[in-house]
């Protein structure tokens, strides 16, 4: 092999490396991502909770929560906002 031949493999070897390293890169990025996200939809049984807490979202994903005793929905509000700030915490 000449020289050229040499270093054009060797560059093009050490690109598909950086390329794959990227994409492992991107891949593991999107799944913390992807994990930390909040749960909007279903239903999370809570054991410090009194009365059942309706938390619903509108179309900007503003909650609104109704309970019933004043203590549960301020324990509704505590645990939307460490929901929805978890990925900062992480």
């Amino acid at each position: 092999m000449t020289g050229t031949t040499t270093i054009t493999i060797i560059l093009l070897i050490l690109f598909l490396v950086v390329l794959a390293g990227g994409g492992v890169f991107m891949y593991v990025y999107w799944w913390l991502m992807q994990r930390a996200a909040p749960q909007i939809e279903g239903t999370v049984r809570a054991p410090f909770l009194d009365q059942p807490v309706e938390i619903l979202r509108d179309r900007h994903g503003v909650p609104h929560i109704y309970a019933q005793p004043e203590a549960d929905l301020f324990r509704a509000l505590g645990w939307v906002h460490a929901q929805d700030r978890f990925w900062q915490m992480e």
